[in-house]
């Protein structure tokens, strides 16, 4: 089975999305930018039509959706993502995004 690499996945789903939304703002938006603790973003890794995928909190359409199937995880992890799980902050979400679909 080929090993996903996450960081060409986002960067390929950011060089489509630049194409089709306008480079310039979504440039911007990707950078990760410092934050104060207090104002760091959450995110849910979960599940979105059987793959793993990433949502804004409050959201029910995920931004990123990874080509790794819910099913090929662990059972502790699928029941995991069945539920959702929020992490604080980009880095927390590229790690467990990472953990997931390597």
């Amino acid at each position: 089975m080929k090993k996903l690499n996450v960081k060409k996945l986002i960067i390929a789903a950011a060089s489509a999305a630049a194409i089709c939304l306008g480079a310039n703002e979504l440039i911007a938006a990707a950078k990760p930018k410092a934050e104060p603790a207090d104002c760091i973003r959450s995110y849910i890794v979960g599940e979105y039509n059987g793959f793993v995928a990433c949502y804004d909190i409050g959201t029910e359409e995920p931004f990123l959706i990874t080509q790794r199937k819910v099913s090929e995880l662990k059972p502790l992890d699928e029941l995991l993502l069945a539920n959702g799980v929020e992490v604080k902050g980009a880095r927390a979400m590229s790690r467990a995004l990472e953990d997931l679909c390597s």
